[in-house]
């Protein structure tokens, strides 16, 4: 399922090598369900997990966006759901022409 999300944080965390774990990173994004109608939306917050490329080349630029995601799972995690999917869309800025990506 696609759906339109808008980005309120951008999230990093990174855990140090413990004796029983390796050290580890996560970036993710706090989003709001932006669909319409709203009494259709996902309640509340979300997290979507970025994979490393979506983090690498679009961290930093996604604040206060809406973006298209892909998603292919909702996890129950600690305190929030957590998306698990693909960023398939992202405006441009105004007046840059095109499609996004």
């Amino acid at each position: 399922m696609t759906g339109a999300f808008h980005v309120m944080v951008e999230e990093f965390h990174h855990w140090p090598r413990s004796r029983t774990q390796p050290a580890r990173k996560e970036s993710s994004l706090l989003v709001a369900d932006m669909s319409r109608p709203a009494e259709h939306a996902i309640q509340g917050v979300c997290k979507l997990l970025l994979d490393e490329e979506d983090a690498h080349a679009r961290w930093g630029t996604l604040k206060d966006k809406t973006v298209i995601i892909a998603v292919t799972g909702i996890l129950m995690g600690g305190e929030l759901p957590i998306l698990r999917g693909k960023i398939v869309k992202v405006p441009l800025a105004p007046g840059a022409g095109g499609q996004g990506t």
